[in-house]
């Protein structure tokens, strides 16, 4: 069968400002994708991919460097007409030093490689469907996981379905997390964390009592063993050894005739069970919305919406709830080419993501997009 071969680039290169210096930031990403069906029954997809930092601070003469090489083949085999098989393996290569740029040496040279494998059934027998999922992982650094998942839904009518998932999880630190040495010593990383591993139910029900119209809701519960968080002194990464996250998000989507919708509001309890506090920079509450309208077969406008609650943060802070309010707008140039434009933080709004950093003032992006048709 035909083949797709898709390509991604993205670079972003700036100045971090702190109190006694700077950082020059640069952050890159390269990804290359082959997919298509390889017969009537198998479907085939190989990406590759590339990412890297580099984090040069000269007032403390040191920079961080780090690259990380990616590769997944995933394949979806038709065993019959409600039933999919869906397998493959993954693997990463992270390599990662520090230099000491006053005399140009190492002051640490790191590496981490992950292979993973995993298989998928999904199956449905009438109104009923389910998937079970098993992966294994291999970190030459962590040792070896065995994580599993199993969801079954149910459409018990013509306008709504009521599902049921349990899943675990396993996530080695990055070298990023381990060794970053941060801004001016916050955010740095920790050689001495360890691995992440979770499992977590959820309960969930979707209605579509119209055509173009969805509303869902679900209820979740997750358990974090050795959560890696940057709650640590000076916001250092460290475990938090017992985690929990308990929520439930309530979502729309809609289409009426030029007019499309989406917004969804989330409500959560994240705690440290050490300690039973809070943990840092998750708000209770977040609530978005996107609204389009269509100006004409080739333009579009949009406004989006996005409100935050109060969060706790490093060292006993409690940051300020805070809504901001973007703009954005699309024309279609040519059959291949997209103009796109953005105004983001209209009001110019100040707030915060975390305690003592400025975020971005009112801000404007243009982007021209070409996309080929096949």
């Amino acid at each position: 069968g035909s083949q797709t071969l898709s390509a991604a680039l993205l670079r972003s290169q700036g100045e971090v400002e702190f109190s006694g210096g700077y950082s020059d930031a640069i952050e890159q990403a390269a990804n290359v994708s082959l997919e298509g069906p390889l017969s009537d029954f198998w479907h085939q997809r190989l990406s590759i991919g590339n990412s890297r930092e580099d984090l040069n601070t000269p007032a403390f003469f040191t920079q961080f460097l780090s690259r990380r090489d990616m590769l997944d083949w995933q394949n979806v085999l038709a065993l019959g007409s409600d039933q999919h098989l869906t397998i493959g393996l993954d693997r990463s290569n992270e390599n990662g030093e520090t230099l000491d740029t006053f005399f140009g040496v190492p002051q640490y040279r790191a590496s981490r490689n992950n292979t993973g494998i995993y298989a998928g059934l999904q199956a449905g027998v009438g109104a009923f469907d389910s998937e079970v999922a098993l992966r294994r992982d291999h970190n030459n650094v962590f040792g070896d996981a065995t994580t599993g998942s199993a969801a079954i839904g149910w459409r018990f009518s013509e306008f709504a379905r009521a599902y049921l998932s349990y899943g675990q999880g396993f996530r080695a630190p990055t070298l990023n997390e381990q060794y970053s040495p941060g801004y001016s010593g916050f955010f740095a990383g920790n050689p001495d964390l360890d691995a992440e591993k979770s499992h977590s139910a959820e309960l969930g029900f979707e209605f579509t009592p119209a055509r173009g119209q969805r509303l869902k809701s679900n209820l979740y519960s997750t358990r974090v063993r050795n959560l890696i968080n940057f709650s640590g002194p000076m916001a250092r990464a460290e475990n938090v050894a017992d985690a929990r996250i308990d929520g439930g998000e309530l979502s729309y989507d809609g289409d009426l005739r030029e007019w499309s919708l989406h917004a969804d509001i989330t409500w959560q309890n994240s705690r440290d069970e050490s300690n039973d506090q809070a943990l840092v920079r998750r708000p209770k509450i977040k609530f978005t919305s996107a609204t389009d309208y269509r100006l004409s077969a080739r333009t579009r406008i949009g406004l989006e919406f996005i409100y935050s609650g109060k969060r706790a943060d490093v060292g006993a802070v409690t940051l300020p709830a805070y809504a901001i309010v973007n703009l954005r707008g699309s024309l279609a140039l040519a059959s291949d080419w997209l103009l796109r434009a953005r105004i983001e933080n209209v009001t110019d709004r100040d707030y915060e993501l975390v305690h003592g950093y400025n975020t971005p003032a009112r801000s404007g992006f243009i982007e021209v997009v070409w996309q080929p048709q096949p």
